[in-house]
């Protein structure tokens, strides 16, 4: 991901290992609170190589992420949103994107209905070997964000009221944190009954709005993942191309049948083949 963002394998060596020390703290609020300050050379580091690399960008012809981006950046304030969203794109994917990939293929394999859907989908006309192909994959796609929503690899967000507010009445004082818990909100069974089930046509629907309900998938306003279309292209790939090779098969049943259990299960994904 790293050369898909930035066009080469170049870029600073510390990066990586930046960008996980500071997640740590900004999905603990204590932590952040107490020790956080103590990591503000590493954050200005970790971002002025961010705006250089940002701002060396159209230096190059090599296609690149950033490149993308910068053609549709229209003010300076816009570029700096733009930046801080760079973390997402380059080094998520080896976390969120792969458990995405990974819990997609326990639920297709565990049932041979909605597999053989997605396989025949994968099949038809060559489906996985252009890109417009792979686009078009819709089945594929709804079953992703089906898996997204029931066992959301980013399970919960912190966001920070800096001026504060009122909503719906309550007063928000500045400076609040305020946790967004996406399991519990993509799992409402007082607003829909099947909240627990398996249901990848809803987002396929005409006049759907899955997306609607539940719009934290890929987050939203400021932080919308821009990544979204690139991820969901990437493991419509992988898992077509690996439904090519043979059969898979998973060991154990605990995904085959609704409700799904809240949490994925503990023991992680085994999976066979029909190549042995």
């Amino acid at each position: 991901m790293r050369i898909v963002v930035f066009g080469s394998d170049q870029t600073p060596a510390h990066l990586a290992e930046d960008v996980q020390v500071l997640v740590r703290y900004v999905q603990s609020p204590g932590r952040r609170l107490l020790f956080g300050w103590s990591k503000a050379r590493r954050r200005k580091r970790f971002y002025d190589a961010l705006r250089r690399l940002w701002t060396e960008s159209s230096a190059s012809g090599v296609p690149r992420l950033v490149t993308t981006a910068k053609g549709v950046t229209f003010n300076a304030r816009h570029e700096e949103e733009i930046v801080q969203q760079i973390p997402h794109w380059g080094f998520t994917f080896t976390g969120s994107g792969t458990d995405l990939l990974a819990r997609t293929i326990g639920i297709l394999a565990s049932r041979d209905d909605l597999y053989d859907r997605v396989l025949a989908e994968a099949l038809a006309d060559g489906a996985s070997d252009t890109a417009s192909a792979v686009v078009s994959m819709e089945y594929l796609e709804a079953c992703l964000l089906e898996t997204c929503r029931l066992f959301p690899p980013v399970t919960r967000t912190f966001h920070v009221a800096t001026h504060g507010d009122i909503f719906n009445g309550t007063h928000i004082p500045a400076r609040m944190d305020i946790l967004h818990c996406f399991t519990a909100s993509q799992r409402d069974t007082s607003a829909h009954a099947t909240a627990n089930d398996f249901r990848p046509e809803q987002w396929m629907e005409p006049g759907g709005n899955a997306d609607v309900i539940y719009p934290s998938l890929f987050l939203g306003g400021a932080r919308n993942c821009p990544g979204k279309d690139l991820l969901l292209f990437i493991c419509k790939v992988a898992i077509s191309t690996l439904m090519r090779y043979g059969r898979i098969r998973p060991y154990g049943s605990a995904l085959s049948e609704d409700p799904v259990p809240h949490a994925f299960p503990a023991s992680g994904l085994r999976f066979s083949t029909g190549l042995g």
